[in-house]
């Protein structure tokens, strides 16, 4: 599965995601019927650390899974089929992060603006948003986004998008994330970077989220 997923991968195997998603999905049922055995076993004096191991190597399998899904959705032309392997890719990198990954949490939150499937994002919404106001960097910028899409006729707002924005800009001023991800919602011009402090001249530091009395 790695050396077909790998796009720098010189060796006897080709680049193919399908085929690599395939032989992670077979390891993944593997693992995962091997901790349902230790789920159902009665009885249990000892922990068996090979057990550990599996969840260990599941962490790394569903990301590898999910970025499989991500590379075929990017290529695929049938909205459909497009629709499942993003969800697909959310799915795995959410069970990647409940299994440990360091960084599946960050890359699930920021895919879910990434999707091209609207209402697929807005079944994460309620999530990123609870995110958003701890002061989460990966949700406040997947909030930006989710408002600035101008596809989106439910949630575009460009003051919400540019509020999220001020805040991710606010609070980590020097991460690469904020920029590489709303450059070209709010700073890329003259026009947007004016708009964008018409919008947040005026938020007071005390509605930053994070904090115990925010009002976000």
């Amino acid at each position: 599965g790695l050396e077909h997923n790998n796009k720098e991968n010189n060796g006897l195997l080709p680049y193919d995601p399908a085929i690599a998603l395939g032989y992670f999905q077979r390891a993944a049922e593997i693992l995962h019927r091997q901790l349902a055995l230790r789920e159902s076993t009665p009885y249990k004096l000892i922990d068996n650390g090979g057990y550990t191991d599996y969840e260990n190597d599941l962490q790394n399998i569903h990301f590898s899974i999910g970025v499989c899904n991500q590379r075929l959705s990017k290529q695929e032309p049938d909205t459909e089929k497009r629709s499942a392997y993003e969800k697909e890719l959310l799915d795995n990198l959410w069970l990647a992060h409940q299994f440990g990954h360091k960084e599946a949490w960050g890359l699930f939150l920021l895919n879910i603006f990434e999707v091209k499937d609207i209402t697929l994002a807005h079944k994460h919404l309620e999530l990123v948003q609870q995110e958003a106001n701890k002061g989460t960097l990966h949700a406040m910028v997947t909030l930006s986004r989710l408002h600035g899409n101008k596809h989106d006729r439910t949630l575009f707002n460009m003051r919400l998008s540019a509020r999220w924005a001020h805040f991710a800009f606010t609070l980590y001023p020097d991460n690469e994330i904020v920029m590489d991800c709303l450059d070209h919602l709010h700073f890329d011009s003259f026009w947007k970077r004016f708009r964008f402090a018409w919008y947040t001249v005026r938020i007071p530091n005390s509605e930053l989220p994070g904090q115990v009395n925010s009002m976000v």
